[in-house]
């Protein structure tokens, strides 16, 4: 099994699985807190809103993390000289393996 964490590219696959798991999570802690406030379940409700609390938090956190990893692959582009892809996924391997080789990314 391969490492997520071998190229910017698997971290960046990597963190749009995990914030789409979040904005999941999101919906369904959203739609628990709304059949708590129906039946009047005041510490259940206190609860799922810290927890929605936190989903967002860590939302925040994994999209500012993709954007950092899209910066780091575009200084990346610019250091060995590849050219950016017009659909933003980069399925040129081996400029990968050899960047991701001389940069340990």
């Amino acid at each position: 099994m391969q490492n997520p964490f071998d190229s910017i590219e698997s971290a960046q696959d990597f963190l749009g699985l995990l914030s789409e798991a979040i904005e999941e999570a999101i919906r369904d802690v959203a739609d628990d807190r709304k059949t708590g406030q129906k039946e009047r379940q005041e510490r259940r409700v206190e609860a799922l809103d810290l927890a929605l609390y936190k989903l967002k938090l860590l939302d925040g956190h994994v999209a500012k993390s993709q954007r950092i990893l899209k910066d780091l692959r575009s200084i990346r582009r610019l250091l060995v000289g590849e050219q950016p892809d017009t659909d933003e996924e980069d399925n040129s391997d081996e400029a990968s393996a050899d960047a991701s080789g001389r940069f340990g990314v």
